[in-house]
């Protein structure tokens, strides 16, 4: 999306999707945030905008799939960022019926769910797994976490 909508998917099908209209300024200020929080922060901050309108693009392009086969039933497993209402594919399904769109999160047990981002939630156990956010971290910084992930501080002793 270096480039825009309209050069990864030609001026018409950009057009149709609606991605050539101006974005509203609060839809892409909460995309940029939800981009930047999703990449721990670690994102020059000149690259959000266009990283934002990426995603919006991706969300238009899945909404028009959908869209196409709205009348038959259709399931989207997404992640996390796409089946938001605020944010995601259900906000680009003009034309379907509201009732026809169930919007579903799965979120982790400390996640805290926001109203009004799906229809319902499914709360489950975090994976195991590494910190994320180590992928974006200095090279010197991941050693060190590395490093020293086994250790445990140590009571000093007294000199007796």
């Amino acid at each position: 999306m270096r480039e825009g909508a309209a050069a990864a998917l030609g001026e018409e099908r950009a057009r149709a999707l609606g991605l050539l209209d101006p974005i509203d300024p609060m839809l892409l200020a909460a995309q940029e945030r939800a981009v930047d929080v999703g990449h721990c922060g670690a994102l020059p901050p000149a690259l959000l905008p266009r990283m934002a309108e990426a995603q919006l693009a991706r969300d238009a392009v899945m909404a028009a799939v959908l869209r196409e086969h709205a009348d038959n039933g259709v399931v989207l497993l997404a992640g996390d960022g796409h089946v938001r209402r605020d944010l995601g594919v259900p906000r680009w399904l003009a034309g379907v019926a509201a009732e026809r769109i169930l919007s579903v999160g799965f979120i982790e047990d400390h996640d805290v769910p926001i109203v009004g981002r799906y229809d319902a939630v499914v709360v489950a156990a975090p994976a195991p797994r590494e910190d994320p956010c180590l992928e974006f971290a200095a090279p010197s910084l991941k050693r060190a976490r590395l490093d020293f992930s086994d250790e445990r501080p140590r009571a000093s002793r007294a000199p007796a």
